[in-house]
């Protein structure tokens, strides 16, 4: 019985003494958790104070720092070979009047004239070359030689006289380069007589024809052509008998050279020199371009001196040198089946004709028959270049025979491009306005998204707001485990509050409260944008086969024309149904343009997202009311676990006031966006007010422009079937000839057998008189 009762003893002094070991682990873990809140709340703070310093008092660049840097990125870009970017660039350094005495002024005026000239704007890059002209600094050279070459393409000659003049140094000579450039426009001017437009390029071009330097020859060449153009054939063969002495330097050389024997060549022919223009063609290297056209007029040198025989063979040469599809070819058969003609080979020469005829007359009827398919072929022509958004080569309309001898490709390439630059101008409105929109509802919309440095403060200072609402929790937890089930009356209400955080729980811990956690979700979200544009640019490229494929059609209908039953309604029927779909297929490709375009947009205004506020002040707030009350519950408490409460109130006040300081951050961040807001607006707006004026521009020179690169390509297409025309009726005059001098060949050789005939019976009769007189 002793035994028991100490028994007993020793369990209820070990339940005693066990009750205070269990408090202390309770008031240890919750201990520990305050320690980890403290240093979380370190961090948090360090991460604040640099939102503070970075974002919040860090001053934004000057107006002068921001025109540096947009100059050195303009300068980066021209070095590079982005004319675009150096252009968009400068543009607007160069239009803004606080940058006009920066010591980069000239450089950029610079970068932008010759940027907007290599992108082929000719007129932007003629009045800004004028500028720097006008500014006579740096640069000068360049611009004129610039200005003068965009002045010859464009035949605009204003001013031109007194930018050289001024270009002439104390002994009134210009540089080399800036010499040959303005001779060269000279020697192209067509506005003045040639007498004086002769003089004044030779008074330009000969002392560098007298010099040394890289342009020596081209020089001389000019003045060869000039004195042609005069007529001075003697003094044009003295210029080119010097060109041709001169060793070449290098492949440009080579070829004055070889164009310079070419025209020895001529001038003696046109002076009846023909043994001397024979020499000079023979000059010509046979692996040159341009031995097939100095062999083709040597053909014609035998002619004129009546050695057929030699013309022949040297025409026989040409016709196996070039192959039957060269541009010369057909002009060598016709005068190979004339000098058989004039060889009196009359089989040679209908057969030689009516190669040329079989070859040809189909092609002249296929060239017919495109300008005729449709009932306004110019419409037609613009309507089919202007749906193709690549470089469409409009000669593959052609037969292929026929695009090999047409031009039109290189006179509709000017006019394309300046259609193009009209199209591009009147996008251009357009997409700037809409950007102008977009960005003004990406300000009323986006707020410090549309602003990527702030919106990255903005989202730090969220994140340390996150943070500091669960170290709010974790002091929470701490309290309740200090509590334990001593909750006393407010264990209802507690309970309560704790299930209403807890509803909420889910959709806070989603939340991302790190920088890193931000931007994996910015990366997820960009992720599913890209994803969508790549779907849409597969679409894309599916639609422009389906283009493709329109085209290649339209194309068939033409060339098969000959081989297929003649149906002109049918035909026409089959290509409105073709226009129909290319019709269709413009507008798919439009909805999917529009995708990628909203995309694209969505990426610029919306790539930076952020946590939810909504969500983290309905925590925020639960997590209030449970504190609150837990505040009422641990005011019971004593002893360590009532310090460690006061430790935990300090804390919590702690946290307080960085929340103020995170507010105030945001507040400040926010300010700052509608200040960069209400600039850009303004600025904008003034921009949408010169778009007003830039569009009304564009659709009035659109309007005077309609359906220019259509009448080109109609014109070359005229100009390819003349010449294909003139190519089968010289054949066929070619035929009646052949006819016609054989009837006349015969008929002779008739006459005088008639003639011998005649002769012989009358030396008959003569001799057989006197027997005849005998017999009567």
């Amino acid at each position: 019985m002793a035994r028991l009762l100490r028994r007993c003893c020793v369990l209820i002094l070990g339940l005693v003494l066990a009750r205070p070991a269990f408090a202390q682990t309770a008031d240890q873990q919750a201990k520990t958790a305050v320690d980890g809140v403290e240093a979380q709340l370190s961090e948090a703070e360090d991460r604040l104070s640099f939102v503070e310093h970075e974002y919040v008092e860090k001053k934004d660049a000057t107006d002068a720092q921001l025109r540096q840097q947009r100059f050195a990125k303009a300068a980066a870009g021209f070095a590079d070979g982005d004319y675009n970017s150096a252009a968009i660039f400068c543009y607007d350094l160069v239009e803004n009047p606080a940058f006009q005495n920066d010591t980069n002024f000239d450089d950029a005026v610079y970068y932008l004239a010759e940027s907007l000239y290599q992108q082929g704007n000719l007129l932007g890059a003629r009045h800004f070359f004028r500028k720097l002209l006008d500014l006579h600094r740096s640069h000068y050279r360049e611009a004129l030689q610039r200005y003068l070459a965009v002045a010859g393409r464009l035949n605009d000659f204003t001013e031109v006289a007194n930018y050289v003049q001024a270009a002439r140094d104390a002994n009134g000579n210009l540089p080399d380069a800036v010499a040959y450039v303005y001779g060269k426009w000279l020697f192209k001017r067509a506005d003045l007589p040639l007498a004086q437009r002769a003089a004044q390029a030779n008074a330009v071009l000969k002392p560098l024809a007298d010099g040394n330097g890289s342009d020596r020859l081209p020089a001389l060449y000019l003045m060869g052509v000039l004195q042609v153009q005069q007529g001075n054939y003697d003094e044009a063969t003295q210029i080119y008998d010097r060109l041709v002495k001169v060793s070449p330097a290098d492949d440009r050389e080579q070829q004055i050279i070889e164009l310079a024997h070419l025209a020895r060549g001529r001038i003696a022919y046109e002076q009846s020199k023909y043994a001397q223009a024979i020499d000079a063609y023979q000059e010509i290297d046979r692996n040159s371009a341009h031995f097939p056209e100095a062999l083709y007029e040597i053909a014609w040198v035998f002619v004129k001196k009546g050695e057929y025989t030699q013309a022949l063979r040297a025409t026989d040469i040409l016709v196996d040198l070039v192959g039957k599809d060269a541009v010369i070819a057909p002009e060598a058969r016709i005068l190979e089946a004339h000098l058989y003609l004039k060889l009196a080979k009359y089989q040679e020469a209908s057969e030689t004709y009516k190669d040329v005829i079989n070859a040809y007359a189909p092609v002249r009827d296929e060239i017919d028959a495109l300008l005729k398919l449709h009932d306004d072929p110019v419409k037609y022509f613009d309507d089919l270049l202007a749906q193709n958004d690549k470089n469409f080569d409009v000669t593959s309309l052609l037969p292929t025979v026929a695009a090999k001898w047409a031009t039109t490709q290189q006179e509709v390439a000017e006019a394309v491009r300046m259609s193009g630059d009209l199209g591009a101008s009147k996008r251009g409105v357009t997409d700037s306005n809409d950007i102008a929109q977009q960005i003004l509802a990406a300000i009323d919309e986006k707020g410090a998204n549309a602003f990527p440095v702030l919106q990255e403060g903005f989202s730090k200072a969220e994140a340390v707001d996150a943070t500091l609402t669960k170290s709010t929790k974790q002091l929470l937890d701490a309290q309740q485990l200090l509590l334990g089930t001593q909750v006393g009356q407010l264990a209802q209400q507690l309970e309560a509050a704790r299930t209403e955080r807890q509803a909420l729980e889910a959709q806070f811990r989603s939340l991302p409260k790190t920088d890193q956690q931000m931007a994996t979700r910015k990366a997820r979200f960009l992720k599913r944008l890209d994803d969508l544009d790549l779907a849409a640019f597969h679409l894309q490229e599916q639609i422009q086969g389906l283009v493709a494929a329109l085209d290649a059609i339209e194309k068939w209908v033409v060339q098969s024309r000959s081989t297929r039953t003649k149906d002109p309604e049918a035909e026409k029927k089959f290509l409105g149904q073709v226009k129909d779909v290319r019709e269709a297929v413009g507008e798919l490709g439009g909805a999917v343009a529009s995708v990628r375009q909203a995309v694209k947009d969505e990426k610029l205004r919306s790539g930076n997202v952020s946590a939810d506020d909504h969500v983290r002040a309905q925590y925020q707030a639960a997590l209030d009311r449970e504190r609150s009350l837990m505040a009422q519950a641990t005011g019971q408490l004593s002893g360590d676990s009532q310090a460690l409460v006061g430790r935990i109130v300090q804390v919590n006040k702690r946290i307080e006031a960085d929340r103020t300081r995170v507010a105030s951050a945001k507040l400040q961040l926010q300010t700052a966006v509608a200040n960069k807001a209400e600039g850009i607006r303004k600025q904008v707006q003034q921009e949408q007010g010169k778009l007003r004026h830039y569009s009304g521009e564009v659709d009035g020179i659109a309007s005077d422009a309609r359906n220019l690169v259509g009448r080109i390509a109609f014109d070359s297409f005229k100009r390819v079937r003349k010449q294909f025309y003139d190519l089968v009726l010289k054949a066929d005059v070619g035929m009646v000839d052949v006819a016609w001098t054989k009837k006349q060949d015969d008929t002779e050789k008739i006459q005088k057998l008639s003639k011998e005939k005649d002769k012989q019976l009358k030396g008959l009769d003569d001799e057989f008189k006197e027997v005849l007189e005998d017999v009567d």
